[in-house]
This record gives structure tokens, sequence and C-alpha cells, in this order.
């Protein structure tokens, strides 16, 4: 697919399950309730043109796939709120923006807290935490 000249914004849910999401001067903005889930592995979001970006206010996770998933040159920009999370395989940021740090192999109460309330209105109450990641800014 190809993202050109364009700006997307996801408040609820996309799921990427197969395929290249090619950025062309373009942007998507996953908003503080977006949820923005990759099912493969490889190069998954690509940036072509810049200025090309990924910002995300939500969560952004992988849950499928055992090997890395991969945004070649394009920066993931995360915010406060924002929440990586790989469940399975790895998350490589080859593109630049802010590097998530594991905070631990676990998940912490009030995180898993957190995420089920900050989702609740997306029906999401079964969500899961694998990994968890907080954001240096």
């Amino acid at each position: 697919m190809f993202l050109t000249g364009a700006t997307l914004t996801n408040n609820a849910t996309i799921e990427q399950v197969g395929g290249q999401v090619q950025f062309r001067a373009a942007t998507i903005n996953n908003a503080v309730t977006g949820i923005y889930n990759v099912r493969e592995d490889g190069d998954v979001l690509y940036n072509v043109a810049n200025p090309s970006v990924f910002t995300n206010d939500g969560l952004f996770e992988k849950t499928a796939g055992t090997g890395e998933t991969r945004l070649p040159g394009l920066p993931l920009n995360n915010s406060a709120t924002a929440v990586v999370d790989a469940e399975t395989g790895t998350i490589d940021l080859y593109g630049g923006g802010p590097a998530p740090i594991p905070s631990s192999s676990q998940p912490r109460r009030r995180d898993q807290r957190d995420l089920r309330r900050r989702h609740r209105d997306l029906g999401r109450h079964d969500h899961r935490v694998g990994r968890r990641y907080d954001l240096l800014e």
C-alpha cells in the first residue's frame, strides 16, 4: 500500500497482517485511543520519500511473527502516552525517533490496568501485555 502526501489518523484499531505500507511524504498519527497492531515480520512500514513520520500517542504492538519487524527510514515519534509492545519477536527502529527501553520482562499490574482502562471503549478488555517498554523523551 502507498500512502502518498497524506495524513492518516487512527483513533481505533489498525491490524497490519501482510504487505508493506510505503510512506511518500506522508504521516500516520496513532492517537491516544489508537492501536496499531503488526502481525508480521519484515519491513512493514517503509519511508520512500521525506518528510514522512509515524507519530505514536497510543499503542504500537507486534503480536505475531518471531522475527524482526522493521521500520526502515521511518521515524517512530512516541509521546509520553505511547506504548510500544513486542509480544513476540522484536521491533527494530531503523528510522529513528525515541528508542524504547525495556523496563522489565514482566508487565506491572498498574500498566495492565491502565492499558485495559485506556482501551475499554474499543472493546479490548482482554488486551495482553508481553514485554513492556518505557519511552525516553
